[in-house]
């Protein structure tokens, strides 16, 4: 789906009609910004806040990347010195891998003073292709 316009922090990443969308969707919703160029995915992020559900959402992501060929890094950002949050992260990485064993997701907690500052640096990087 295509992606401009948008609310608050929807706006920051997303664009209105994409964030409404993605909220309503009982499926996974791929958005494309307006002028994407296409090139070959082979990194894909997934940006956690280290809930439950993130393992069936994972798995989710999980098959789509292993038919483009690619791979996958879980991303939590964290504000300065919650060091509890890596402790949580490392959790939803056991739990993930208990899951799925042979699976070589990369789990990884990245320290910013917001959620929109902390995916952008992370993407640029560590070059990802998606979010």
């Amino acid at each position: 789906m295509g992606m401009k316009g948008g609310n608050i922090f929807s706006k920051l990443i997303l664009g209105s009609t994409s964030a409404n969308i993605i909220q309503q969707a009982d499926q996974p919703v791929v958005v494309v910004p307006e002028n994407y160029q296409y090139q070959a995915m082979t990194k894909i992020g997934y940006a956690t806040n280290i809930e439950s559900e993130d393992i069936v959402a994972l798995n989710h992501l999980r098959l789509f990347a292993d038919a483009l060929k690619a791979e996958i890094v879980c991303v939590h950002v964290r504000q300065k010195d919650k060091l509890e949050d890596d402790y949580k992260l490392n959790i939803l990485k056991t739990a993930y891998r208990h899951e799925f064993p042979f699976d070589s997701i990369e789990f990884e907690a990245v320290e910013a003073e917001g959620v929109v500052k902390g995916l952008k640096k992370y993407i640029e990087e560590h070059k990802l292709n998606m979010l």
